[in-house]
């Protein structure tokens, strides 16, 4: 059994565990929302689990009791220092039957009366993703023009450079019957020329404009330029039943921008983006989603990060775990572009290169737009055009 690290809100051991593992959950409570932290009575778990007959993630299955209620079987175990932990077998724990598929368990954490609960850091439920098939260690690899092919023990890793300063990273999971397609690259990779070098321990491959450092066991990706580490692997890469993840480490400070329209802060650090467009007419402040939900985000580190699936995903950019940025898919393949540059300029327009960009309209229709919602009578409409056609508005070609 391995010793897990406490540094996150929530952890899994074994990390690779299934359906069928006997599992020991820890919960730090001075992380995440932080109700917890310093209370000293008797803390418990909510739980129950997330298969794939729940409509999403708000769709527990087998919860263990009800909101309000106290149950003597999830009574959390105290460590000090705000850790508490609970161990179970995880078919038996939650009466999981022999067809059905978990994808996740999912987690609050309570004080017995319920006026304490303890959340992810913008108030979201906290879940851990089991049944994973994951790259595991290296087994060998070969260069084929610009991308290195790395066989792995559970599958195929594939990187390949677009740009001196642009890489795809793709897991094929052993056994995957996965359609090549993109909806959204139209960009052709540039000649790259990349060079390769292979220790006892990892690969480094290089464009000259920037390295990928592959850790070998397991397989890590470490991304650097100009001899900064920009971005390095957690736990990498990891398939499941229902699409699958990508989890980074991240440093204390970084800051991150994107992912399409959203009400919050500018700064999307701290938050967990949902990717999938909706419309909420009517919205105020801190509304997630707003109709156009875009898989790409730049930090001030120097680099953007572009998942290329077109299936609804979580983007949580340190709102679970402070020190993680996790991306997760309900489908599709586990596709992304690590894109690095100078400055958010050069990054943007590295991006636009990759995914298209619009033609310049007509310039007449750059002019002066007059609209609202609706006139309640032609009458009204036709003095609003010859107010525009008297002050010599030009509206026409």
């Amino acid at each position: 059994m391995s010793t897990p690290v406490f540094s996150q809100l929530i952890q899994i051991d074994p990390e690779d565990a299934t359906t069928d593992s006997h599992v020991t959950i820890t919960y730090d409570a001075s992380l995440g929302n932080g109700e917890l932290a310093g209370y000293d009575g008797d803390v418990y778990a909510y739980t129950g689990v997330i298969t794939t007959d729940s409509h999403d993630d708000h769709d527990w299955q087998h919860v263990q009791n009800n909101w309000g209620e106290v149950n003597p079987n999830t009574l959390m175990t105290p460590l000090g220092d705000d850790l508490y932990e609970i161990s179970f077998h995880v078919r038996d724990f939650y009466g999981i039957g022999e067809d059905e598929v978990v994808l996740k368990l999912a987690l609050l954490f309570h004080n017995a009366d319920y006026s304490l609960v303890g959340r992810t850091a913008d108030g979201g439920d906290i879940f851990v993703d089991i049944n994973l098939q994951i790259p595991g260690s290296y087994h060998s690899h070969q260069l084929i023009g610009e991308k290195l092919e790395i066989t792995a023990e559970n599958g195929i890793l594939e990187l390949e450079y677009h740009t001196h300063s642009m890489l795809k990273a793709e897991y094929i999971p052993e056994g995957a019957d996965l359609i090549d397609t993109t909806f959204t690259v139209v960009a052709e990779p540039e000649v790259v020329n990349p060079e390769l070098t292979e220790t006892d321990d990892a690969l480094v491959f290089s464009s000259g404009g920037m390295e990928v450092l592959i850790r070998k066991e397991p397989l890590r990706l470490h991304y650097i330029h100009g001899g900064d580490t920009l971005l390095a692997d957690a736990s990498g890469f990891a398939s499941s039943p229902a699409g699958g993840s990508v989890n980074f480490s991240l440093d204390e400070s970084s800051a991150f921008y994107g992912g399409g329209s959203r009400a919050i802060p500018v700064d999307r650090r701290g938050r967990n983006l949902r990717i999938k467009n909706e419309a909420h007419f009517g919205y105020g402040n801190n509304t997630p989603t707003l109709n156009i939900s875009i898989p790409y985000v730049v930090s001030d580190r120097g680099y953007g990060l572009f998942f290329d699936n077109r299936y609804p995903a979580d983007l949580d950019l340190g709102a679970a775990h402070d020190d993680r940025l996790h991306y997760s898919t309900e489908g599709g393949r586990l596709r992304y572009y690590f894109i690095a540059g100078q400055d958010f300029d050069e990054l943007m327009d590295d991006y636009t290169w990759l995914t298209g960009r619009q033609k310049m309209p007509p310039l007449w229709s750059l002019g002066y737009i007059q609209s609202k919602y609706g006139y309640e009578t032609e009458t009204e409409a036709r003095q609003i055009v010859n107010q525009i056609l008297d002050a010599g508005f030009r509206w026409m070609p």
